[in-house]
Order: structure tokens, then sequence, then C-alpha cells
């Protein structure tokens, strides 16, 4: 399944969930993913990508086909 956010280790050490389709770092219910502990961010990234599997489920849409801006 291919994965929508991703975490990247910033500079100062601590951790930021990005959406692959925006570039952009990712939200949560207002919250901005950045500056986390590894181990939050691998939680948020779970949580996000499972939601992001349910909601294309939910529109009818394959995610083999699905495909966000090259990187």
């Amino acid at each position: 399944m291919p994965r929508r956010y991703v975490i990247q280790k910033d500079p100062d050490e601590l951790w930021t969930v990005y959406d692959k389709f925006t570039g952009w770092p990712a939200e949560l219910d207002g919250l901005v993913l950045t500056g986390l502990s590894v181990r939050a961010a691998k939680k948020f990234v779970g949580t996000l990508n499972l939601k992001d599997h349910i909601d294309q489920m939910g529109r009818g849409i394959s995610l083999k086909n699905a495909r966000g801006p090259r990187n």
C-alpha cells in the first residue's frame, strides 16, 4: 500500500510528519506535526496513513492507482 505520510528527522534531532502529496508538514485536527519525538512521529504517521487508507476505500479509489506528485 502506498503511504501518503512519512517521517523525516529535522536538523534539531526532532521529527516531522510530511504529506508526500503536498510536500508540507502534515496536520491532524489543526496540529502541525513538527518537533516530535520519533515515537510520537511514528504513531502519528501510522494514524494518518490508516485514516487516508480508510478514506480512499470509502471513495472506492484503488490505492495501487492513487498517485501523488513525483519526488
